[in-house]
């Protein structure tokens, strides 16, 4: 889930929370899609094993 409040549009920045494992954190744009990027690469190779 991703939050965009006040505190996250003056700061450029978007807090994201993770099902099952809660709040992640405050983080930039770049550093999130990175996160997601990750999450599908892991998502990818369980369905090759």
């Amino acid at each position: 889930m991703l939050i965009i409040g006040e505190k996250e549009a003056k700061t450029d920045n978007v807090s994201v929370r993770k099902h099952r494992v809660g709040d992640i954190g405050l983080m930039g744009a770049e550093n999130f899609v990175n996160l997601i990027k990750d999450e599908i690469s892991k998502s990818i190779s369980k369905f090759g094993s």
